[in-house]
């Protein structure tokens, strides 16, 4: 990554670990009943949705999932926040499923999960 302000090149640590222990804790402690983003499989509601979130990668299929349960959570509190008291907060967001102002909706599915049929093409 390199600094707007210098122009230097700096080293960005991979915080998602740490957020995603952050996450767990909050719901092992809080949500005991949610399903672990450690143990699940992700997909989207709509094919809309799969679009929108895959837009990045060009011509790959969107295909049918199946799965005996899954949970809608708001994939824009999955960032690192200002300190880890925001972090936890954000954590009770997601497992509560609020949604922010701007969600990013994702289908946390329970393993295992059945490939259907192909949808659409982003």
């Amino acid at each position: 990554m390199i600094d707007a302000s210098t122009g230097n090149q700096v080293t960005v640590p991979n915080y998602e670990p740490v957020l995603e222990f952050i996450f767990e804790l909050v719901r092992r402690l809080e949500f005991g009943n949610a399903l672990s983003r450690l143990t699940s499989f992700y997909g989207c509601d709509t094919i809309q949705e799969a679009r929108q979130f895959a837009c990045k990668y060009p011509g790959k299929p969107i295909f049918e999932l199946e799965s005996n349960r899954y949970e809608v959570r708001d994939m824009a509190y999955l960032a690192l926040a200002a300190t880890p008291i925001h972090c936890w907060e954000n954590a009770r967001r997601y497992w509560s499923g609020m949604m922010s102002a701007n969600p990013k909706r994702e289908c946390v599915m329970e393993l295992p999960i059945t490939i259907g049929k192909q949808v659409a093409t982003v």
